[in-house]
């Protein structure tokens, strides 16, 4: 993972009683910029964990939240994409872009935006999630 990322680890591996020598993160995607460090079913990363971790733990009822675990980490999937997608509809008017846009934070962070073209993570969702609201029009209207 990039030295960034290895402060917020430590941490999180010292309050969770986890050894940070034994604990599995994701490999790196070269194409992606070549850094791994992505914990758990959800794939965080260190430090946005860091940032979520008390609403985690206050919506989940205990403390500390682990990515580790799948309630966890999926509340925290939970929380992060409802703010992703708040700030994506205050910039984008069609639910495909804003689910894009959404998808693509939660993939690349910072870098979502190269992530909202064609081919790329974050259309791929919005594709997908696209393909599911036709086919529950489908069913709905049979």
């Amino acid at each position: 993972m990039s030295d960034t990322q290895k402060p917020a680890f430590l941490a999180l591996m010292s309050d969770l009683g986890l050894d940070p020598d034994k604990t599995p993160v994701s490999c790196p995607i070269v194409s992606d910029g070549a850094y791994g460090g992505a914990m758990g079913p959800a794939q965080f990363m260190p430090t946005t964990w860091e940032a979520y971790k008390d609403r985690i733990g206050a919506t989940v009822g205990h403390n500390p939240p682990s990515p580790f675990v799948n309630i966890d980490a999926f509340t925290a999937t939970a929380l992060y994409l409802s703010d992703g997608l708040s700030d994506c509809r205050a910039e984008f008017k069609t639910v495909f872009s804003q689910e894009s846009c959404a998808a693509g934070k939660y993939y690349a962070g910072k870098n979502w935006r190269s992530y909202m073209t064609v081919g790329r993570y974050g259309y791929r969702v919005a594709e997908r999630s696209a393909s599911f609201a036709d086919d529950i029009e489908l069913i709905e209207n049979n």
